[in-house]
């Protein structure tokens, strides 16, 4: 394969044709020297591209579908949980810290003084950096941690245990 996008394929083409050269694939059959090969050609690629416009559309559906199902849809696992089999546990080291933090806002109400007290505990974020305000806020604001997946900025109830109750979170939120 050498492109799956029609417009990327045209401009190697054309640099191709200033320079003079001719594309010919001897396995597929084609060859830019002919008018026939050059339409043959372009055909193909319409397809090539139809195909990976039609697996993205795929992969965005069962991501969806995942999502509405309340599974996890992979990728790295927000702080306090970890994944085992494709579905988020939670971590209990890190579970710990996640209630630490909800604590320590209710008590504060400040998310640079909830920071400053994790560091103070010798607590680091998984990096080994220290607690900064943003990391903390992420965390509160995150509905992942009352048992909430989404995605597309859509909200679903998901399967994993939630670390902080919904009544909790929404007292933060407020």
């Amino acid at each position: 394969r050498l492109s799956r996008s029609i417009l990327d394929f045209e401009q190697l083409l054309l640099k191709l044709n200033e320079k003079k050269v001719e594309f010919i694939a001897i396995k597929e059959n084609f060859d830019t020297t002919t008018a026939i090969g050059k339409a043959l050609v372009r055909l193909v690629m319409v397809f090539a591209q139809l195909e990976r416009e039609q697996t993205s559309e795929r992969v965005t559906d069962i991501m969806a579908y995942r999502a509405s199902q309340g599974l996890f849809n992979g990728g790295i696992p927000n702080y306090g949980y970890t994944n085992a089999n494709k579905e988020l546990i939670p971590y209990p080291k890190e579970k710990q810290i996640v209630e630490l933090i909800f604590d320590q806002f209710l008590t504060t109400k400040s998310t640079t003084q909830t920071a400053k007290i994790l560091n103070g505990t010798g607590s680091r974020y998984r990096t080994g950096k220290p607690w900064g305000k943003f990391q903390v806020q992420r965390i509160l604001q995150n509905p992942i941690y009352k048992g909430m997946t989404f995605w597309k900025e859509k909200l679903y109830q998901g399967i994993h245990q939630p670390i902080i109750s919904e009544k909790r979170f929404e007292e933060v939120q407020r």
